[in-house]
């Protein structure tokens, strides 16, 4: 006990009696000791506390990029989507024209057939429509009406017709 409380034998108060038999001598080494331990403890539990708010708090910071991810992720999918529903609805578009144009052509009696331009590939039921060019055109030029139409440039041959 004395050694651990700092208190040898040969320590003697004023009246000649050694200081570790004193009992007001050794509760105040005791309450010191005690109060020291006390001391380490709640700094340590301060330290932990410390620890743990910092954690929470990358934690926070974590969690918000994961939702400001999320959130353009979702963002993302949604202009990629609606950008997919007007590519899909000009593919039907295309698709219903095409279809119409077919109705029209297989109800189109074979007398109102115009002779194929050059004797090139055509099909006596399908009309065949000689663009500038002198290619067949098998669709009329209104069929698809999309304003990323590519049309063909003047040429210095169509110039100087």
């Amino acid at each position: 006990m004395e050694a651990l409380f700092g208190i040898s034998a040969e320590e003697e108060d004023t009246h000649g009696t050694p200081k570790s038999q004193n009992p007001t001598n050794r509760r105040e080494k005791v309450a010191k000791y005690l109060s020291n331990e006390k001391e380490k403890r709640m700094s340590s539990k301060i330290s932990v506390d410390k620890q743990h708010l910092h954690l929470a708090r990358e934690d926070l910071v974590l969690k918000r990029k994961m939702m400001e991810t999320s959130d353009n992720v979702d963002q993302q999918f949604i202009s990629n989507t609606s950008k997919m529903t007007k590519t899909m609805e000009n593919v039907g578009n295309a698709f219903t024209c095409c279809f119409d144009l077919m109705k029209k052509i297989y109800e189109t009696p074979q007398a109102n057939v115009p002779p194929a331009v050059h004797g090139n590939f055509s099909h006596p039921s399908m009309p065949v429509y000689p663009d500038r060019h002198g290619f067949h055109q098998y669709f009329p030029s209104n069929c698809f009406n999309t304003s990323n139409n590519i049309k063909p440039s003047a040429s210095s041959s169509d110039k100087d017709d």
